[in-house]
């Protein structure tokens, strides 16, 4: 975990430091106080998704830049590594192919526990997202419409709107979600 948080703090300092942004100025993009911001650089504090999607949003850039630490590409990395910092037990999250310039594309692969929920605000820059179920039964709640898909379904959206990622059964749910960006 230390070295996630390590380079999310590193990649936020280099994306402000490449457009020339204060800390004020990025907590004024973002919705995140500057005191946090300052917090995550330094790797003091370990963002929640939620505050990571508000900084990803406010600088537009794609989630998984945030957690990229340059490696090759023939690599075997292991799932756990790749895990996302979160605030409660509710989910897990992995980037699994982390956004690239020339893919314009993310990979995550999320797991949404029993009787839980995960609450995603809308994505800036965004074409689409996909999400493909693997195991279990999601419940996709997005602008007051909720879709329930079961293993195999595939939903495509335009995540221009708050969604959430609910899961009723007591089984945990298993989905692919890849974001597309423009």
């Amino acid at each position: 975990m230390d070295n996630l948080d390590k380079a999310i703090g590193q990649n936020i300092k280099r994306i402000r430091s490449e457009h020339n942004l204060s800390m004020d100025q990025v907590a004024e993009l973002t919705g995140v106080s500057k005191s946090m911001i300052a917090r995550i650089e330094s790797g003091a504090s370990t963002p929640t998704v939620t505050t990571l999607w508000k900084i990803c949003n406010g600088l537009k850039v794609s989630f998984s830049t945030m957690l990229d630490d340059p490696t090759e590409l023939d690599v075997v990395l292991n799932k756990e590594e790749l895990k996302s910092p979160t605030l409660n037990d509710s989910h897990d999250l992995y980037a699994l192919i982390p956004f690239d310039v020339n893919r314009k594309f993310e990979l995550f692969e999320m797991v949404v526990h029993g009787q839980s929920k995960q609450i995603t605000g809308q994505h800036v820059g965004v074409i689409e997202e996909v999400i493909y179920v693997l195991d279990g039964t999601l419940k996709l709640c997005i602008g007051g419409r909720e879709r329930q898909l079961t293993k195999g379904d595939v939903y495509r959206f335009k995540p221009d709107k708050d969604h959430t990622y609910k899961n009723d059964e007591a089984e945990s749910t298993r989905f692919m979600v890849t974001i597309v960006y423009s």
